[in-house]
């Protein structure tokens, strides 16, 4: 019984076999030569002009990406964390900046709203950008 179910599925391989054949064709991959290469800079800008965030006012962040490589940075985002949650204080936690074409700079506004309830203290912000192939610049310490 066992010699007559190999030579079944033996014979069913050599049955099948001309059926199964490898396609013959061109795969074009394009893939960028050289890497982007990024700077940031960031600038807190407020209406008073006293860089103090007060009450029911909205600021900014002026995000400021150079690409000086001869790659493009694509789908870059920056992402905006702050050490301690402050109450009463909004903003984006990520804001997209799509591609960054080599040799061109890109600036991005992102505002930051303060409440009429947020309190008084000091705020340290960390914005890293990020590159979907991984070439994300230093992030930036406010």
């Amino acid at each position: 019984m066992k010699n007559i179910l190999y030579a079944a599925l033996f014979g069913c391989l050599i049955l099948l076999a001309p059926n199964a054949q490898a396609g013959k064709g061109r795969v074009n991959v394009g893939v960028s030569p050289v890497p982007p290469a990024l700077s940031m800079t960031i600038k807190f800008v407020e209406p008073s002009g006293n860089d103090i965030l007060n009450a029911e006012e909205t600021g900014k962040l002026v995000v400021t990406v150079k690409n000086s490589g001869r790659g493009d940075a694509f789908d870059c985002r920056a992402q905006i964390a702050i050490a301690k949650h402050i109450r009463g204080l909004s903003y984006e936690r990520e804001v997209a900046l799509g591609t960054i074409p080599a040799g061109e700079t890109y600036v991005k506004e992102i505002p930051l709203t303060a409440d009429e309830e947020i309190p008084t203290d000091s705020v340290a912000l960390t914005i890293a950008l990020k590159e979907a192939n991984g070439f994300d610049p230093a992030p930036v310490k406010l």
